[in-house]
């Protein structure tokens, strides 16, 4: 399965918003990078223009995609490691794909529960009293 570093020398073409938060990053031979994260904002896509992708960096925290010309880095864009897609007609499948998610666990993964949960605050001292005169 291929990664970002297939993308390594493809010039920056644009950003683009897309729904729910999402992103995307647009490489020269109609390369795409989603970013799945709503937590993470839209870059400035001024400051990528006239660059092209020269690495990625993994950690478990983030992955950072570094941009700029011959080897000088202009800026990066950071992603969730889990939480990105890429696409590109050259690769043997034209569906998007979760480049470090597991392949085992991509059918397994349950819908993020996020918008269901509800946390309970603390009792306020009126909420105890009643609770303890009802016993």
């Amino acid at each position: 399965m291929a990664d970002l570093t297939y993308f390594i020398g493809r010039p920056f073409v644009a950003l683009e918003e897309g729904e729910n938060g999402e992103w995307s990053i647009l490489l020269d031979g109609e390369a795409r990078v989603t970013n799945k994260d709503p937590g993470r904002p839209l870059p400035e896509e001024d400051v990528f223009k006239g660059s092209q992708f020269l690495r990625p960096i993994y950690s478990e925290l983030d992955t950072r995609l570094q941009f700029g010309v011959m080897d000088n880095v202009v800026d990066e864009i950071v992603l969730t490691p889990t939480m990105y897609t890429m696409t590109d007609p050259s690769l043997t499948t034209e569906e998007e794909f979760y480049p470090q998610v597991p392949i085992e666990l991509t059918d397994t993964l349950p819908p993020d529960p996020s918008d269901e949960r509800v946390a309970d605050g603390p009792e306020t001292t009126e909420e105890k009293e009643a609770d303890e005169n009802a016993a």
